[in-house]
């Protein structure tokens, strides 16, 4: 139909569901329908977007000299409910759209002013801000929740401060690339509502993760070089050899297969897929280049995350507990080393 018709294809369909409550009349019988449903359709035809196609009711049919048969067709077998249909010169998923059918449902509702009827706007334009609101609660919650505990987990491996700023930064450019990425694919491919949701989470914890193997690896390189020996760029040489590396496989191998659902037939799997896999993609160049280049371009001030802190009074030096692992390290080692000599004089002595 949308190669045969595109203007029908994406038109914006109203169907306001006007369903009798409270009453022992049918809903024929309740005669403000009718009333309300003139001025209704009188309220779309003077509208200022001027984009009424048609309209159709049960009394409508009836005017245009239709039999009661097939006017029947808009109220059900009981009588209970019936059905009005407006199609606009619109694109249904534009917010005039979604504004109109708001308006309509109010409207109508105010015009009839009465307990005895239910009316409930339907279709595309009616369901898609109840689906966006779902998405924003769903968006809400993850980033209210998951992300300051995954927060406060960095934070307690990191013990710096300075270092919070790359999971927040990598989060934040990261989401704000991908939807610019995201939305001109949404104008021509259809992506589920599903999809925001599912690359926030992927967001969340990829760039905690991430983050956390590049930093806590380039702590340790800082730990372990003394500070007058430390040089920035063999620093984070050997930060990505290591994490760079690991990030790497890892989300080239999370990307690969979030696009290999677009081999699937499904629009749905598909839509996942592309939103999914660029997510990644971007989350991977934003780790293991802005991030990077950031810690090399103030060094200085990076490094400093593991010089010794007064916190009430106690210092708190990861350098001490550094040196002091190497010190014991070595002291192992040359215990090993006399232990090994002892034992071959021991048995040299026995052999003569």
């Amino acid at each position: 139909m949308a190669h045969a018709f595109p203007k029908r294809a994406t038109e914006a369909n109203l169907a306001l569901y006007v369903k009798k409550v409270n009453t022992t009349r049918t809903i024929l019988e309740i005669k403000e329908i009718k009333q309300a449903e003139i001025k209704l359709r009188a309220m779309l035809q003077n509208h200022s977007c001027d984009c009424l196609i048609d309209y159709q009711s049960y009394y409508t049919a009836l005017e245009d000299g239709l039999s009661p048969l097939f006017a029947g067709k808009f109220v059900d077998k009981n009588k209970t409910a019936t059905l009005i249909h407006a199609t606009l010169n619109l694109y249904y998923m534009s917010h005039t759209a979604f504004d109109i059918g708001s308006e309509v449902e109010e409207f109508f509702v105010k015009e009839m002013n009465s307990s005895e009827v239910k009316a409930t706007l339907t279709g595309v334009p009616a369901f898609v801000p109840v689906i966006q609101k779902s998405i924003e609660h769903d968006m809400g919650i993850v980033d209210g929740i998951g992300l300051p505990l995954a927060l406060i987990i960095v934070a307690f491996i990191l013990r710096s401060f300075r270092l919070m700023i790359f999971p927040i930064l990598s989060l934040g450019i990261s989401a704000t690339v991908t939807m610019g990425i995201l939305y001109p694919i949404t104008l021509i491919y259809q992506i589920p509502s599903s999809t925001p949701s599912l690359m926030m989470s992927l967001l969340v914890a990829m760039s905690v993760d991430y983050s956390l193997f590049l930093l806590s690896r380039y702590r340790e390189e800082l730990l372990n070089t003394k500070k007058e020996h430390r040089n920035d760029n063999v620093i984070l040489a050997n930060v990505l050899k290591s994490a760079g590396h690991t990030i790497l496989i890892s989300g080239s191998t999370l990307a690969g297969c979030f696009f290999g659902l677009l081999i699937l037939p499904l629009e749905l799997i598909r839509g996942i897929g592309i939103g999914c896999g660029i997510c990644l993609f971007i989350m991977l160049i934003v780790n293991l280049s802005l991030i990077p280049s950031i810690l090399l371009a103030f060094s200085s001030f990076f490094s400093g995350s593991v010089d010794p802190i007064k916190i009430c009074g106690t210092i708190y030096d990861d350098n001490k507990e550094g040196k002091e692992s190497l010190q014991s390290d070595e002291e192992n080692l040359i215990n090993d080393e006399k232990r090994a000599t002892k034992q071959k004089e021991t048995k040299m002595g026995k052999s003569f």
